[in-house]
């Protein structure tokens, strides 16, 4: 029970994957990154976790 695809049907797999991927990777390289809400090439920092003081200590 061989089945082939057809070579048209190959290359617009072949061109779809190509075209997804090319899509992410230029989203990448033109603004830094997928994450971040602010200018384009910036990183975002977390903003600071808020704290009761002293650091933790372990358990004894």
């Amino acid at each position: 029970m061989k089945q082939e695809l057809p070579g048209w049907m190959v290359a617009v797999i072949i061109a779809g994957v190509l075209l997804v991927a090319g899509f992410f990777l230029y989203r990448t390289f033109t603004t830094g990154g997928v994450q971040g809400t602010g200018r384009p090439g910036e990183v975002q920092a977390a903003p600071p976790v808020p704290t009761q003081g002293a650091p933790p200590t372990a358990p004894r």
